[in-house]
């Protein structure tokens, strides 16, 4: 683990975990080196990639027996037959590995279960050495091998001058060219690795975050978020717009009926009002009175029911209360005309 204080800036490339055996060695997978002579030094990074991988098959140091101290020897045992693998954590199309398989006396070998391994090691990545990696013809590998990855990443302290280390980010990811020019010829393996140079992607939480000096490079381009989600806030807007105008539309709808429904009362009405005028007698005022008093009350319910408006039903109100007046005095028109022709009967 890098420590509390590491911060990530890059991503430079990726290592594969590669496995080779002999061309004629019965060995299928990772699990029948079972036992077997492994030209691997018994230190460092390699070793101890090796040791999670062999656990995830259920083995253990002691199952195997190591050959070489440094990388130089272990190819060395290796290419003389004193090893019956050997196994490196490198680039793929390294060089070393390359001259060991394109001596078409050695074979690359499938590491599985990449996926599996992860749960226990999240440093590890599925990945593939893919078909003609290492030769195009005939191609080496003659298939793609599936195996495990991990990120060589470049790190800084957290106290490293933001400025600096974005100047570093830029570097790495937009001047790769003139970093290239700048490396030997005899280190070409080393320029195709610039090729690789990325962000770093969210991890979930696991292992260092990036540092404030790498994300502002990597966010200097970043669209604001009106620019980001113009396409979906337009939509909303659109959206918006269509729903206040079906809004609007069906308020004017509603406020069309409810004057609609206004307007019949007050004609019923009104046309009641004419039939109280020209009443002969009470019964037939009572008549009237009534279907006034009852279209009232279907008003009223409609009032209730939001069919008429507050505005739209003091309108009516007003045309009844007229009608309901001129029925009172025609009332009083034949109570009164009934009253002298009672008198006149009575004198003579």
């Amino acid at each position: 683990m890098p420590g509390p204080s590491a911060l990530i800036v890059a991503v430079l490339y990726d290592d594969a975990f590669q496995l080779i055996v002999p061309k004629d060695s019965p060995v299928r997978s990772f699990a029948d080196v079972r036992s077997k002579r492994i030209a691997l030094g018994q230190t460092g990074g390699q070793y101890q990639s090796f040791l999670r991988v062999a656990e995830h098959f259920g083995l253990h140091a002691p199952d195997f027996r190591f050959v070489g101290t440094t990388d130089a020897a272990a190819d060395e045992a290796f290419l003389k037959g004193d090893a019956d693998a050997i196994f490196r954590v490198r680039a793929i199309g390294n060089s070393s590995i390359q001259r060991l398989v394109q001596s078409d006396n050695a074979r690359l070998l499938p590491i599985e279960h990449a996926a599996a391994m992860k749960i226990k090691n999240p440093a590890f990545e599925p990945a593939v050495i893919p078909e003609g990696g290492y030769l195009g013809s005939p191609p080496i590998p003659a298939k793609d091998l599936p195996t495990v990855a991990v990120h060589r990443t470049l790190l800084a302290h957290a106290t490293a001058s933001d400025s600096a280390v974005q100047a570093i980010t830029q570097t790495l990811l937009e001047r790769r060219q003139e970093v290239m020019e700048e490396i030997p010829p005899q280190m070409a393996e080393v320029r195709l690795l610039l090729a690789q140079v990325r962000r770093p992607e969210a991890q979930g939480g696991l292992g260092p975050p990036l540092h404030p000096g790498a994300l502002g490079f990597y966010n200097k381009d970043k669209p604001s978020f009106l620019k980001a989600n113009a396409d979906f806030l337009g939509l909303i807007l659109t959206v918006v717009i269509m729903i206040g105008s079906w809004i609007w539309e069906l308020k004017q709808w509603m406020q069309k009926q409810q004057r609609k429904a206004a307007c019949q009362y007050s004609n019923r009405v009104t046309a009641l009002m004419t039939s109280a005028q020209v009443a002969a007698s009470p019964d037939a005022l009572d008549e009237v009175w009534n279907a006034m008093v009852a279209i009232l009350n279907d008003a009223v319910h409609d009032l209730d029911a939001e069919k008429l408006s507050e505005e739209s039903f003091n309108s009516f109100r007003s045309v009844l209360q007229v009608a309901m007046d001129v029925t009172k005095q025609r009332r009083a028109m034949l109570l009164s005309t009934g009253s002298r022709e009672a008198t006149t009967v009575s004198i003579l």
